[in-house]
C-alpha cells in the first residue's frame, strides 16, 4: 500500500514561493493564517490545513496593476 507523507519543509518551500508570487508578505500571511485557522503561524497548522492554505495560494490570482477604463455608452457624446 502506498503511504503519501507529507514533506513539510517542501510544502513550507511552496508556499513561500506562492506568496512571493502574489505578492503577499509575511505578516499578511500570518494575518490570514490567524484569522482562518486560529493559529499563530504555519508552523501550528495541521497537515491537512497547511496543504488547505497551500491550495488556496495556487489559486490565488494576483491582483493587476493594470486599470481598464471601461468605455460606457455615454462617453461617445
Amino acid at each position: 500500500m502506498e503511504q503519501n507523507i507529507l514533506d513539510f519543509w517542501d510544502v513550507i518551500a511552496q508556499i513561500d514561493q506562492e506568496l512571493k508570487r502574489i505578492g503577499w508578505s509575511q505578516e499578511k500571511a500570518v494575518n490570514y493564517i490567524q484569522f482562518f485557522y486560529g493559529v499563530k503561524s504555519r508552523m501550528h497548522l495541521k497537515d491537512d490545513e497547511l496543504l488547505e492554505f497551500l491550495d488556496f495560494l495556487k489559486a490565488y490570482k494576483k491582483p493587476s496593476r493594470f486599470k481598464v477604463k471601461v468605455k460606457r455608452y455615454t462617453d461617445r457624446f
